[in-house]
């Protein structure tokens, strides 16, 4: 998740916040089960959507991230809720989607899940 926070940084602000973040989280690694997990469900997400190789190549973080915060009973937040949806129809977890204006976020309940919008 840091690898992807710090990546998609804009500005010096938002470099700072992550490299404390950093210092102050618990920071998990992916296990030997959880990169063999991700690749069957990459392979599965492949036949289903019929994705090409450079989407799966941007997916593969998310399915890591996904197996990690899962691992631990974490929800995943995100700005990609595409993506994430993609990943939920194939590995069940708690997902938080933020759409929109990243400065303003209101939160509704939508069935039984957590749904952000601006």
């Amino acid at each position: 998740m840091l690898h992807e926070l710090l990546r998609g940084a804009r500005t010096a602000t938002e470099r700072k916040f992550v490299l404390e973040l950093s210092q102050r989280c618990q920071v998990l690694t992916p296990t030997e089960q959880q990169w063999l997990k991700s690749a069957e469900i990459l392979h599965r997400l492949r036949r289903q959507e019929h994705y090409e190789a450079a989407k799966l190549r941007d997916l593969a973080f998310d399915v890591l991230i996904t197996l990690s915060a899962r691992s631990i009973g974490a929800r995943v937040i995100t700005t990609n809720h595409e993506d994430f949806r993609a990943i939920q129809q194939e590995l069940p977890f708690h997902l938080i989607s933020c759409v929109g204006n990243r400065d303003r976020v209101e939160i509704q309940r939508i069935k039984n899940e957590v749904l952000v919008e601006s």
